[in-house]
């Protein structure tokens, strides 16, 4: 095969989670292709190894500890205040006094909008609106003539 499989495919393989057309499709996959295969190999190896690892015990105190520091009171050279003397505290503090002062100093003003003649937009409009009215062939004398006479001898029928 040309495509290498995924190696999340690879690793859920090693760890026995695939379903069964997955593993299908990978087992024909390995069998054709040498680079997948050692990189499975290598990942079920290393599960091995892990496995074999020794394992230490938890301290039994270690419950007791951790519940100690949780409910400890603060250190006392912390308080509020301590923000000030971080570096870190004055980036971002300078930062923003910088664009605030810029934004009341150095800002551009803002360019007013040309005023347009109110007369000549409104006469364009209008000319614009008159020349898009194209008559259609029913408003030609004999349609419309036809049209209208039918319009008053029934003008309950269009009710």
């Amino acid at each position: 095969m040309e495509r290498h499989e995924d190696r999340f495919l690879l690793s859920a393989a090693a760890d026995g989670e695939l379903t069964g057309a997955e593993k299908s499709r990978l087992d024909a996959h390995v069998s054709v292709c040498a680079a997948c295969r050692g990189e499975l190999d290598a990942l079920r190896a290393l599960k091995a190894g892990v496995a074999a690892l020794p394992r230490r015990a938890m301290p039994l105190s270690l419950p007791d500890v951790v519940a100690a520091r949780l409910g400890a009171e603060p250190a006392p050279g912390r308080r509020w205040a301590a923000w000030l003397w971080e570096p870190a505290a004055w980036v971002p503090a300078g930062a923003l006094a910088a664009a605030a002062l810029w934004t009341l100093f150095a800002a551009p003003e803002p360019v007013e909008a040309e005023a347009l003649p109110l007369e000549e937009l409104m006469a364009s409009h209008a000319r614009c609106a008159v020349e898009s009215i194209v008559p259609t062939g029913d408003l030609v004398a004999a349609e419309f003539s036809s049209r209208l006479q039918s319009r008053l001898e029934a003008p309950h029928a269009r009710r």
